[in-house]
């Protein structure tokens, strides 16, 4: 499916706006559609930044009794006395965890992260990396082990090679900005924006 028509609806005096993409970007677990989906959700979140919105919070929104959960964002507006909001300001990428095993880093501009990655993995995880590999629009790493499904045993060893994880990125100049549950297929799966440390967002 292409992305090309989006379409604004105000209709019966709506009180908001509803963009709809051709496709099912939200809930499939296919490729490339999965990624290309959450390309285009890191695409909205810095559309945001660069106009002023910085992300406050995403939170699940589901109805009680049904299967189908709605992640809805909060985003505030940032410090006027800031001035105009530059778009080579705002870099950010993506990254989500795949099945039971595999890290996706989403979008051209994390190339430059992938090192740093490798090394907080090889650093966090003591069973190590089975492969790595460019999938659509990102790039996998596939761990031995299945650290998204943990024992408990292994649970402490996970959080500390996240911690590894969120270090080594930091050490790039960039902060986790927004932790958004992206519901694949009705199975919860996590997906972490990093944006640049900078003036707008320190």
């Amino acid at each position: 499916m292409g992305y090309g028509a989006v379409h604004f609806s105000n209709e019966n005096n709506k009180t908001f706006y509803e963009l709809k993409i051709n496709g099912d970007p939200w809930d499939n677990n296919s490729l490339p559609e999965a990624d290309r989906g959450r390309l285009a959700l890191v695409s909205i979140i810095r559309t945001m930044a660069v106009n002023g919105w910085n992300i406050l919070q995403a939170i699940e929104m589901s109805k009680r009794g049904s299967d189908t959960a709605t992640e809805t964002m909060f985003f505030q507006r940032i410090d006027t006395r800031l001035g105009v909001v530059y778009a080579n300001e705002v870099d950010m990428f993506g990254m989500g965890f795949q099945a039971t095993d595999s890290l996706r880093v989403i979008t051209s501009a994390a190339v430059v992260h992938i090192p740093a990655l490798r090394q907080a993995i090889l650093a966090g995880w003591k069973l190590g990396l089975k492969k790595e590999q460019i999938v659509g629009v990102s790039h996998e790493f596939v761990l031995k082990g299945n650290p998204w499904m943990p024992s408990e045993r292994d649970s402490v060893a996970v959080a500390l090679l996240l911690s590894h994880i969120l270090a080594y990125i930091r050490s790039q100049g960039f902060k986790l900005y927004a932790s958004i549950n992206m519901h694949k297929e009705g199975k919860p799966s996590d997906f972490w924006v990093f944006r640049r440390v900078g003036r707008c967002w320190p």
